[in-house]
């Protein structure tokens, strides 16, 4: 804008010159009222404008949702609703992938005449997946020479996802058992606290509640026997995305959206029901799949934001806030394996790293990297 500025500028300065030096040596009135309005014009229209401003609205129109490397149009509409035309409305739009942190910024001239409005349409494409938001960062309106601007203070904003691609893979689930309520099966080898199902007897021990007692077999054996609960079984499988792990790239971040996207997807069209967790900013959201529609409505709000490293990883939350949510199995994504990391699960648990880097682990890991994901991860066992 500066430099458009400085151009406009230097037309009315030349302009002047020029009526000057010919006013000057011909010594006409008429030259000299030319002269007048020239030097008077803009600042004229500069105070005109403080009065049209009000006047100026600013919309986006584009689709709410488009593939990666798709070209489309954001159309931007100007409506003058006055009586005052305005010479021009300068916008600075500016581009931002929630996801992946991208931004880029376009500067957009559009005319405002009186009672009118006017459309200019704006080509836009992403090479990676997530949540554009296109929004209006700076708006000014115009003099007719263009050297005044007046600041508009108008908001517009659109909100576009951008999906992954998902790819086909072998994918191999191991079983997965969890503590839930109501359950058909009871563990065999580990006590829990489900009253109903009698997992051991024992004798009496202090400290143990009244609501643990055998009436019948304490009063049958003439001493005191109490019940141990049982641990209720169910399969139950978690798949978690941690954003918060570590810094990563565009190209990796569009690597984990669409490998656990496509995770999903075999998993559903396998049969397999399942939770879907991932960090947003600095809270952990959850998210129960039974359906291949429900994964698709949820991809979307997975993309809204990015990596946040000062909320703690998403493993840390978890257990700060879902604790006390058991999982009989987790498959954990993330870029890396961050400091602050606990298990998520007594269960089995699986890692899936978006890191080229070696190191022990207790854990089952699998590593996965940003250029060949779909062929590191074309056939895995979770």
């Amino acid at each position: 804008m500066k430099k458009r500025i400085a151009a406009a500028f230097f037309l009315w300065m030349l302009g002047v010159l020029c009526f000057g030096i010919l006013t000057i040596y011909s010594d006409s009135r008429i030259l000299w009222m030319c002269l007048f309005l020239w030097i008077l014009f803009p600042f004229v229209t500069w105070g005109v404008n403080q009065v049209a401003k009000k006047n100026i609205s600013i919309a986006f129109f584009a689709p709410s949702s488009m593939e990666k490397n798709e070209k489309i149009s954001v159309t931007i509409v100007v409506e003058n609703t006055g009586c005052i035309p305005v010479a021009g409305v300068f916008c600075v739009v500016e581009i931002t992938n929630l996801f992946t942190g991208e931004t880029d910024k376009k500067d957009i001239l559009l005319a405002a005449p009186a009672k009118s409005q006017m459309e200019k349409a704006l080509q836009i494409t992403s090479s990676h997946c997530g949540y554009l938001q296109v929004k209006i960062v700076k708006i000014h309106v115009l003099d007719w020479m263009g050297f005044l601007p007046i600041a508009c203070e108008k908001k517009a904003k659109k909100k576009i996802s951008i999906l992954p691609d998902t790819f086909s893979m072998h994918l191999y689930l191991s079983r997965a058992m969890a503590e839930m309520e109501n359950a058909e099966y009871w563990s065999g080898s580990e006590k829990g606290l489900d009253q109903t199902e009698i997992f051991a007897l024992r004798e009496y021990a202090e400290g143990d509640s009244l609501k643990q007692m055998h009436w019948k077999l304490s009063s049958k054996q003439q001493k005191m026997i109490v019940k141990e609960a049982s641990m209720p079984m169910v399969k139950s499988l978690l798949i978690f995305w941690d954003k918060n792990t570590a810094h990563a790239s565009p190209e990796e971040l569009d690597a984990m959206a669409e490998s656990i996207s496509s995770i999903g997807q075999e998993l559903i069209q396998q049969g397999n029901s399942f939770t879907l967790g991932w960090t947003n900013g600095n809270i952990n959201v959850f998210e129960d799949i039974d359906t291949e529609e429900q994964i698709l409505s949820v991809i979307p709000r997975m993309l809204k934001t990015g990596v946040n490293l000062t909320a703690g990883s998403g493993a840390f939350l978890y257990n700060q806030t879902n604790g006390e949510r058991y999982f009989g199995k987790v498959i954990y994504m993330a870029k890396t394996i961050p400091a602050d990391f606990e298990e998520m699960t007594k269960g089995d648990m699986t890692l899936l790293l978006c890191d080229e880097q070696i190191r022990d682990l207790v854990w089952k890991t699998i590593r996965f990297h940003a250029g060949s994901y779909r062929t590191d991860l074309a056939a895995i066992e979770l």
